[in-house]
């Protein structure tokens, strides 16, 4: 009877949208349509990863290790002082985790560099909060809660400040920066809705002259596998399985949690 009890709660705790937390190696996909469904893979004796010189250009610098350079080419990103950006902050986002000038330059762009991690956004001024950065993951930015310098978390649009939440791939609309939700999708670009470039998707489906979050697999095959989770999803053992971070423990700390306490309630 605990058995049963056990079960029937797991299941509770783990219903919701599914979410895809990192992308797929290209080695992970086994069949030739699952492959090439993915925009960063391709098919030979077997799916391998494409070189950047054969990405597409409007999807170039939204994948690691990408870049364009200064002759609009999609290529592996270089040293930071190769690159300029319309805007500072495209430098992070848009040229592998580079700081920049201030100052524009003669082209009217924003030439990148390398950045010095700061240690702390609350010691900075405000003169210096922005445009700096901790590491690869927060910046410093003027909170406009409290008009002083805070951290930033690059990870997630929730918190991100509005005047740098497009830039982030984020929506912009309404007062808060937020990630996207299915609901906001139209049928055409109902697969995922991104929580920023750099956030985890959320699933989605089209039902009933709607878009919202994909909460099964349910018919989903090895052709459709890859195609339907941007990615982020890959076939084994004759399931649609998520792909995880191979460098972290991939128990979910909250899930393992959850069951803790539901163990305790059930003795």
């Amino acid at each position: 009877m605990q058995k049963i009890i056990l079960i029937s709660l797991l299941a509770v705790v783990s219903f919701g949208a599914l979410k895809a937390e990192f992308w797929c190696d290209c080695e992970d996909f086994t069949s030739q349509n699952e492959c090439n469904n993915v925009v960063d893979c391709k098919w030979g004796s077997a799916c391998a990863k494409k070189a950047c010189s054969e990405i597409d250009l409007t999807v170039c610098e939204t994948l690691d290790g990408c870049s364009k350079n200064k002759d609009g080419k999609c290529e592996e990103t270089k040293d930071c002082s190769t690159y300029e950006a319309t805007k500072p902050i495209l430098c992070m986002v848009q040229k592998g985790n580079c700081g920049a000038s201030l100052i524009q330059n003669a082209n009217g762009s924003y030439t990148c560099d390398k950045y010095t991690p700061v240690q702390d956004c609350g010691l900075l001024t405000q003169t210096d909060c922005k445009y700096s950065f901790i590491d690869d993951d927060n910046l410093c930015w003027i909170n406009a809660a409290t008009n002083k310098c805070d951290k930033f978390n690059m990870n997630t649009c929730v918190g991100l400040p509005m005047e740098i939440c497009a830039d982030f791939g984020c929506d912009s609309s309404g007062t808060e920066c937020k990630g996207w939700t299915c609901g906001s999708l139209i049928e055409t670009k109902c697969t995922v809705a991104d929580d920023g470039i750099f956030g985890a998707q959320t699933l989605c489906q089209w039902s009933t002259g709607q878009c919202i979050d994909r909460e099964n697999l349910t018919g989903v095959t090895q052709d459709t596998c890859s195609k339907i989770t941007d990615g982020g999803y890959y076939w084994s053992d004759d399931a649609c399985v998520a792909c995880e971070d191979e460098s972290e423990d991939s128990s979910s700390p909250s899930l393992l949690v959850s069951l803790a306490a539901l163990l305790v309630i059930i003795q």
